[in-house]
């Protein structure tokens, strides 16, 4: 935080970022090194609304005065005081960070299962290609199934090119249809009309953010132009496969679906650029396998 230069202070805005993606931030200093590097990184904390906990270390060392706690309640955020040799407030840090998650970190809603009861039927439609995991499903996929398995309810996975079979064979229309957002087509053409269909990826949108919101991006690929940027924004950095769904599927589907020569970027992991202002639209990933 207190680095110099042009490379320093390219570092310390690196630094700074961290602060808008964090669940909690824990800010650590002490009573005597205390100034205003820690004190301009908590106003920042706060002015972006991240959780944050400053633990005020070698207390046994640098014991804080009561004129320094009045100024560190000022502030207006939680503080333990710590020793990291001797052990000190440990446990009282602990529980600060489970009073914060619990207070301030919102729950995720349920993926599909407030969409069922007891007794209902659902087909997750979950195709096998270069991009699976080897031996397992992916987060969303055991998700599901899971949530159905909480609500009583009956769960049928098969491939897409088994859709039409598995339906022919249940006595009842199911409740839903699920399906990966890479064979929807191929699934609604199998799918009645009588029968709802979604997907994981619109489920997963209405469970982590504000599925309005993302419907209302959705809409702006009309708008699109010859030129403009699009950052697609991948979580984990994994090697790209032959028809990677980040790289290769979606800038192929956004220029077929524009008929726009686009430039098309692609961000891994938390290594964003942090001026987003020459983008169009951002295209954030689901976070499946993490």
């Amino acid at each position: 935080m207190d680095d110099v230069g042009a490379l320093g202070l390219a570092r310390v805005e690196r630094t700074k970022s961290v602060l808008q993606w964090v669940d909690i931030a824990i800010i650590v200093g002490n009573a005597q090194d205390f100034d205003h590097y820690e004190e301009d990184l908590i106003h920042e904390a706060i002015q972006l609304g991240t959780p944050t906990i400053l633990a005020l270390n070698k207390a046994s060392l640098y014991p804080a005065s009561s004129t320094f706690l009045d100024k560190i309640h000022t502030l207006g955020l939680p503080f333990v005081q710590t020793d990291a040799q001797d052990r000190l407030g440990v446990d009282d840090l602990r529980q600060a960070i489970i009073t914060l998650a619990a207070d301030h970190i919102p729950k995720d809603r349920l993926l599909v299962g407030d969409l069922v009861g007891a007794g209902d039927t659902v087909v997750l439609v979950t195709p096998i290609d270069t991009g699976a995991p080897k031996g397992r499903l992916i987060l969303p996929q055991v998700q599901a199934i899971r949530e159905l398995l909480d609500a009583h309810a009956k769960c049928f996975v098969v491939q897409q090119d088994k859709v039409s079979e598995c339906l022919n064979e249940l006595r009842n229309p199911p409740k839903l249809v699920m399906a990966d957002s890479q064979v929807i087509m191929d699934v609604a053409a199998q799918t009645p009309e009588n029968i709802p269909l979604t997907t994981f990826s619109i489920q997963m949108a209405y469970s982590k953010s504000d599925v309005i919101a993302m419907a209302e991006g959705t809409a702006a690929l009309a708008s699109l132009q010859d030129g403009d940027r699009v950052l697609i924004c991948e979580t984990c950095s994994h090697h790209p496969q032959k028809d990677d769904i980040g790289r290769v599927k979606i800038p192929r589907w956004l220029r077929q679906k524009t008929g726009k020569n686009l430039e098309i970027e692609v961000a891994v992991g938390k290594d964003f650029p942090i001026d987003l202002s020459p983008y169009k639209v951002l295209i954030q990933c689901g976070g499946c396998v993490v």
